[in-house]
């Protein structure tokens, strides 16, 4: 079973700040909606999850832009999820410019809520069984710590 969606962006004026060149926060949504495409093409987008009282929660992202796209660019997204762990999994992304160039990338680590125990549960048996999952990586290292005093 495929475990990678890939999928092309034509980035429109809607994408992109006054610059022309695509936001941080319209990159953000093309993952997070090519994770939900995948998702449901694997049997654990909104529904399937709903059917079992599961939900998906962020937990955290992060994103690395090397040139952002530019108003009219076709560019070509990739996302794939990582194995799951015992709380929590990751998820990778990567976008491409037409010439092969890796223009950004990030990395979304995604927790499975329980609406009936009314806690995070383990995402293990989530995915579809044979499942093959893939061991590159992608959105750099470790995620960020933030301070606790924000004063």
């Amino acid at each position: 079973m495929e475990n990678m969606l890939k999928q092309e962006l034509f980035v429109t004026v809607s994408h992109c700040g006054a610059n022309g060149v695509m936001t941080a926060d319209r990159l953000l949504e093309f993952f997070q909606d090519m994770a939900s495409r995948h998702g449901e093409g694997l049997g654990v987008g909104l529904d399937s999850m709903t059917a079992r009282n599961r939900f998906w929660l962020t937990v955290r992202s992060r994103a690395r832009i090397f040139r952002a796209p530019r108003l009219g660019e076709t560019v070509t997204g990739a996302t794939w999820p990582a194995a799951p762990g015992l709380l929590r999994c990751d998820r990778y992304y990567t976008v491409t410019g037409a010439d092969g160039s890796l223009l950004a990338d990030g990395r979304t680590e995604w927790a499975v809520f329980d609406t009936e125990a009314g806690r995070v549960t383990s995402p293990k048996g989530i995915f579809p069984e044979g499942l093959e999952y893939r061991t590159d990586t992608a959105g750099g290292g470790a995620f960020e710590k933030l301070p606790t005093d924000f004063a």
